[in-house]
């Protein structure tokens, strides 16, 4: 009879629990609202409504521009390292601005979407892929970027990453 009053109080008392932690947080977008978000960017991005800070908007560039050329060669040693140079200062924008205001925003109803962690998710995307191909590897961070090697995709096997760009074409 106890084991069962117990058993009754501890249900109780996960389904009381469980109920409060599956309380939604007004502050955190939906699935949903995330998605319509991010179609909302999308579209202010192409009708020209989502302006783009001039300073960040070089530095992605920068980094767009040589991981393009280093794409064409990828065993060139010299366009490494100017992708390196270029994925630096971007990473040191985006961290001197985290947690203040985006700049670049887009009002919506009378919601205000971030504009910039969208357009730095773009050049983000192309740096993680440099690390998946072997371009940019955590010893090339310098040590106030370095944490964020960890939050980087690992390379599986570093030496098949490297086996690939030395069977490129370029590369020959």
């Amino acid at each position: 009879m106890r084991i069962a009053a117990i058993f009754i109080a501890v249900l109780l008392v996960s389904w009381i629990v469980f109920e409060l932690l599956l309380q939604p947080v007004p502050e955190l977008p939906t699935f949903a609202q995330a998605e319509r978000d991010l179609g909302e960017l999308q579209q202010a991005q192409r009708d020209g409504r989502l302006q783009e800070d001039p300073d960040r908007r070089e530095l992605r560039q920068s980094v767009r521009r040589a991981n393009e050329r280093l794409k064409g060669l990828p065993c060139d040693e010299v366009l490494r390292q100017d992708f390196v140079d270029a994925v630096i200062p971007f990473l040191r924008a985006v961290m001197a601005t985290r947690g203040e205001a985006p700049v670049e925003t887009v009002r919506v109803g009378d919601r205000v979407l971030n504009g910039t962690h969208f357009l730095d998710g773009q050049v983000t995307y192309e740096i993680e892929r440099a690390v998946d191909d072997g371009f940019l590897r955590a010893d090339d961070l310098p040590p106030e970027l370095a944490w964020i090697a960890t939050q980087l995709p690992e390379i599986a096997d570093a030496g098949a990453a490297l086996r690939q760009i030395a069977g490129h074409p370029n590369c020959r």
